[in-house]
């Protein structure tokens, strides 16, 4: 799953839409299951992301995985890798 919003939506710190689609996410998470933490992966060159989930109380677990495809769909494009994200709810 991806999480994407229109540009004129993006921005506003914690206050966003982006924003308030992870927490009400996370909410779900614990209230539905039962959830105590929240995992994501998010591409190494997406430094807009990191920077957001990190406000968002996402820290870097330090695990990295293989990307699936770049941008051009190189499954192998050196460099590209995800970086697993953790949340404790």
């Amino acid at each position: 799953m991806s999480v994407f919003v229109q540009p004129a939506n993006r921005g506003g710190g914690n206050a966003g839409a982006a924003a308030r689609l992870v927490q009400k996410s996370c909410d779900w998470a614990r209230t539905e299951f039962g959830a105590v933490w929240v995992v994501l992966d998010v591409r190494n060159e997406n430094t807009r992301a990191i920077a957001f989930y990190q406000r968002l109380g996402f820290a870097d677990s330090g695990i990295r995985l293989p990307c699936d495809a770049d941008p051009a769909g190189d499954p192998h494009a050196p460099g590209l890798a995800e970086i697993r994200m953790v949340k404790r709810l």
